[in-house]
């Protein structure tokens, strides 16, 4: 995981896994287009979309649409690392939406921290108008606007060579992927930088995966398979 060289900008490659993304997709795609940050190849995953995301995908030609039968988000993040070149490599939900400094504050941090393999930063939820808020967002929903580290794929910017050597999104969870690579991730013991700033503001809806049935049982696996490998490393060491 080589550092940039000095005055050179990295490329980032953005990938947006979209299926039936139509009404919120131009969102996320507009805050990439936003940013202030400019060396920006812009990937879009359009998952077997049955609605009309790939008509909507068309009126951004600066967009390079890869589509594929529906594999899941999991399989579309996937996809979309495989398409891209980029030397560090970002993500959106196609529900979300990145604050315009996103990238240049996280490519900043990692170029003053070449040790760590990726970057991380601050979110806040915002709920759909008209949907209810989730009894998981507290009483009185008070953590809607409330700002704290996300670890999920819309705050991470990762180098290229930390995918080659630790490995993609496991394709086995679809809801828990991303727990997962954030997990190997600590447990090789890679180093990550948190940056203070809030980067995405993350919308709370009726089809959010994250309430999926399937995330709980996702979830034992992700912790079932760190369990192992730190045991693994505990008898080798």
């Amino acid at each position: 995981m080589r550092p940039v060289e000095a005055g050179r900008a990295s490329l980032v490659s953005v990938v947006i896994p979209v299926y039936n993304g139509e009404r919120f997709v131009a969102e996320a795609v507009e805050s990439v287009l936003a940013q202030t940050y400019r060396h920006v190849e812009l990937i879009v995953v359009d998952d077997g979309s049955t609605d009309g995301s790939a008509e909507l995908l068309a009126r951004y030609p600066t967009a390079r649409v890869v589509r594929q039968s529906n594999t899941g988000c999991t399989g579309a993040r996937n996809r979309g690392i495989a398409e891209s070149h980029g030397e560090l490599i970002a993500f959106i939900d196609q529900d979300d939406i990145w604050r315009p400094d996103k990238l240049d504050l996280q490519v900043e941090a990692l170029n003053r921290s070449p040790e760590a393999g990726y970057s991380l930063g601050h979110i806040t939820l915002f709920v759909e108008p008209g949907c209810p808020v989730p009894a998981w967002m507290g009483t009185r929903g008070w953590m809607v606007g409330t700002q704290r580290v996300g670890y999920l794929p819309g705050t991470m910017v990762v180098r290229r060579g930390l995918f080659e050597s630790l490995g993609t999104f496991d394709e086995r969870y679809q809801i828990g992927s991303d727990a997962d690579w954030l997990v190997r991730a600590r447990d090789a013991q890679i180093g990550v930088v948190v940056v203070p700033e809030v980067v995405l503001d993350k919308r709370i809806h009726t089809g959010n995966l994250s309430g999926h049935p399937d995330g709980s049982s996702d979830m034992l696996g992700v912790l079932a398979a760190s369990l192992k490998r730190r045991h693994a490393a505990a008898a080798e060491g």
